[in-house]
């Protein structure tokens, strides 16, 4: 089951999830929306850390699991973020 986090100014219906597995607690009726606290790969941290925020991709899009990739990648391109693995 879901363990429930407070979280400060959190609005009613929000879940907070740490673990992937606990992102089904968005399926029950009273949940408006998830919040999943990942934890970033450190190499990935280490090279956003040095980026310039100013090409750092920005975009607030609904999107399909399967399309995440290509949004992603066309956000970067728009903000000339250096390409990287």
């Amino acid at each position: 089951m879901f363990a429930h986090t407070m979280v400060k100014d959190a609005v009613a219906g929000v879940a907070i999830a740490d673990k992937s597995e606990d992102l089904n607690t968005f399926l029950q009726p009273a949940c408006a929306a998830a919040i999943w606290r990942r934890q970033p790969a450190p190499a990935f941290q280490t090279r956003i850390d040095t980026l310039d925020p100013l090409l750092l991709p920005q975009g607030r899009i609904i999107l399909r699991p399967e399309a995440v990739p290509l949004a992603v990648n066309a956000l970067c391109d728009t903000a000339q973020t250096p390409a990287c693995a």
